[in-house]
């Protein structure tokens, strides 16, 4: 070798590690440390020979001046989706000039994942620890991912163990995934449905203010998504055939399907007011019997709804004719009739009496006759009366008074007299009977 070739004189060890990512183009560069060796020669000045002394000696120094015959650990850098189990390439020290160069390689295999097992709900990739290629984000670190909240449903673990929610004062921020058992291997997760709850109150709205729950409150239990299988029809039935009737069934009226609001009940009513029925002096009710034949199942008559004695009112008149012996005529009597209706409220036997009454006595010509008419008192051989007219009695109503009238007759006197008071009463007589009968 010549003087000028110091090839020989240096020798360098180097150490390199190679990162392998499938399914990846680039991974982490590759990684490379060298560490220094050189040595002297002599050379014959007179030959030109040149001999090597082997007296190496370490060229890369510590930061402290002191030879650096060490490899340090290497940290395997993190890839974002991927962990290794090699995390750390450890160190490697003693290297001579005569140590092999030190090759190294870094395999990464795809994180696993919590996997839904309801293929509408997103996966949840196992989260990298920046400091550790080799393992997950420690589970209290704010930046740890969490399994959805799913409203109505509770994620579980492989043993069905329902995981522990985040927040216990607010499920909806998630819920703390399990262990996994594989870094490589996703982790499926179930979700359970909650059990939910629902309430029908049936409810008498016949005072709006004041609604009045009609017997118990059923309660239906069952699971969210779950179709209820409750039916309203048999208590419906039943308040129907009590003088209820059915005003609204928000029940029936709904999807029937338990809901996903957890720690809240469903709550339906069904609300009823009073059945009602009319009853007039001719048509009373049956206590018992079915209000509508043709319907037996259905609303009876209440006990008292055949007493119809306050639905008919008689305005009546009397006129009685007396002597100074006594009664001189019949009596004569005239009257007005008046009816009403009543409603019964079929839920409570109530009855109410109509305000307005019908008159029921009509005229020849069929319109109502609401007058007692004028009467001429009668002629009475030796007698007289200083009435010989009672008066007509008009607009008659159900509150009128009934009228009763005493027509007094006296004696007439005897002798030329009596032929001048009775000449006298008869024109009189007739002189008003022209009257009534002209007018």
């Amino acid at each position: 070798m010549g003087t000028d070739d110091v090839s020989g004189l240096k020798k360098d060890v180097t150490s390199t590690i190679t990162y392998v990512v499938p399914d990846t183009q680039t991974g982490p560069a590759q990684y490379t440390d060298v560490i220094s060796f050189v040595s002297t020669a002599s050379v014959d000045m007179v030959s030109g020979t040149v001999t090597p002394n082997n007296d190496w000696t370490v060229a890369t120094k510590n930061s402290d001046g002191s030879d650096d015959t060490t490899f340090d650990a290497v940290k395997s850098p993190q890839v974002v989706g991927y962990f290794t189990m090699t995390p750390e390439v450890p160190a490697v020290s003693g290297i001579t000039h005569t140590s092999d160069d030190i090759s190294n390689e870094v395999i990464y295999e795809k994180l696993g994942a919590w996997t839904p097992t309801d293929p509408s709900l997103p996966s949840v990739d196992y989260p990298n620890d920046p400091n550790n290629a080799g393992q997950l984000l420690p589970t209290d670190d704010p930046n740890y991912p969490v399994i959805p909240y799913v409203p109505g449903k509770t994620p579980v673990d492989a043993d069905g163990n329902a995981l522990k929610p985040k927040d216990p004062a607010d499920i909806t921020q998630g819920y703390v995934p399990p262990t996994p058992a594989d870094l490589g291997t996703s982790t499926p997760i179930d979700y359970t449905l909650n059990a939910q709850k629902a309430t029908v109150t049936y409810q008498d709205v016949e005072d709006k203010l004041q609604p009045n729950t009609l017997g118990k409150v059923d309660v239906i239990e069952g699971k969210t998504g779950e179709v209820m299988t409750y039916t309203t029809a048999e208590r419906i039935a039943d308040l129907v055939a009590q003088g209820f009737v059915l005003q609204n069934d928000e029940y029936s009226a709904s999807d029937k399907t338990f809901d996903q609001v957890d720690h809240v009940d469903q709550a339906f009513v069904v609300n009823f007011v009073h059945g009602t029925a009319t009853i007039t002096p001719e048509n009373p009710g049956k206590p018992g019997e079915p209000v509508d034949s043709n319907n037996p199942t259905g609303p009876k008559w209440p006990v008292g709804s055949d007493d119809v004695t306050n639905l008919t009112k008689v305005v009546t008149e009397t006129i009685s004719y007396e002597g100074p012996q006594g009664k001189v005529a019949d009596n004569h009597s005239d009257q007005v009739t008046f009816t009403r209706t009543a409603t019964i409220d079929l839920t409570t036997g109530d009855v109410t009496p109509a305000a307005t009454w019908t008159v029921q006595t009509k005229n020849a010509d069929g319109t109502p006759d609401t007058t007692f008419d004028a009467v001429i008192s009668p002629v009475i051989p030796g007698y007289y009366t200083t009435t010989p007219v009672v008066a007509a009695v008009m607009d008659l109503n159900a509150d009128s008074k009934n009228v009763a009238i005493t027509v007094t007759y006296g004696s007439l006197v005897a002798g030329p007299l009596i032929i001048r008071n009775s000449l006298s009463l008869h024109i009189r007589i007739i002189q008003i009977i022209r009257v009534v009968c002209c007018q």
